[in-house]
């Protein structure tokens, strides 16, 4: 159920309204124009990838992901080969999407640096932690940053009815009341990827037991409370604490 245009992403009107500094990027690209290097910070199930994806899909720009849970140097050396050789065949510096960017050492975010400088590669990393204290200042300083918010649960339900109806989803098998997808949204947390997931999970509980309704009491066993955001050190510790 990833977006697949712009018109399908659901919230962060902030971020992506006509007026903000994506618009340009993502409703009027054009191939020659020159991308800023950015970092995507928001929690998870906001948005992030996707909205990496779809830039490079709108711009005509090739997409390398990398994992900063696992990448190492050489897997950032090699991404930055494989963008200076699109460079020379004319096609624009590849997007070099980096997730949990927050995870990479100072060692790994300063082997980007000159790259980024010079144009080699566009950088769109992507954190749920608060880049001012979790990435380097010279980091910060050459990209710019976007903040997405938490989806609220108007959004997620949006998201939802979708996937009960679209063919990529749940395709109009199953009758889902909408108390089930409020309280699917209630408990979520702001969260898209762990509303759709929770409704999978429904979804083929009840097709085991021969029924094609959903109703409010068969999301408790898939989920039982409410999400609460929490870490033990950034933002969110102080933010339950208020």
């Amino acid at each position: 159920m990833r977006p697949t245009n712009l018109s399908e992403v659901v919230g962060q009107g902030v971020a992506l309204n006509p007026a903000g500094p994506m618009a340009a990027f993502l409703s009027n690209p054009k191939p020659e124009q020159s991308l800023p290097s950015i970092l995507l910070y928001g929690p998870p199930g906001s948005g992030k990838t996707t909205i990496a994806r779809l830039l490079a899909k709108t711009c005509g720009r090739r997409l390398i992901e990398i994992s900063a849970i696992n990448a190492t140097v050489k897997d950032l050396r090699e991404a930055m080969d494989s963008s200076r050789s699109f460079i020379q065949e004319g096609k624009g510096a590849a997007l070099v999407f980096v997730d949990e960017i927050h995870r990479f050492s100072k060692v790994q975010q300063e082997s980007l640096l000159l790259a980024v400088e010079n144009g080699e590669i566009v950088l769109i990393g992507a954190t749920t932690e608060n880049p001012l204290y979790a990435l380097t200042s010279a980091m910060v300083s050459r990209a710019s940053l976007m903040s997405l918010s938490e989806l609220k649960d108007q959004e997620i339900k949006e998201i939802l009815e979708r996937a009960i109806k679209d063919e990529r989803g749940l395709n109009a098998k199953f009758q889902v009341s909408d108390e089930a997808i409020a309280e699917i949204a209630r408990k979520s947390g702001g969260d898209a990827r762990k509303a759709l997931t929770v409704l999978e999970a429904i979804s083929q509980a009840v097709s085991r037991s021969g029924s094609s309704e959903i109703g409010q009491s068969d999301v408790a066993p898939a989920m039982a409370s409410a999400l609460a955001r929490y870490d033990a050190t950034g933002d969110q510790h102080y933010d339950i604490i208020s």
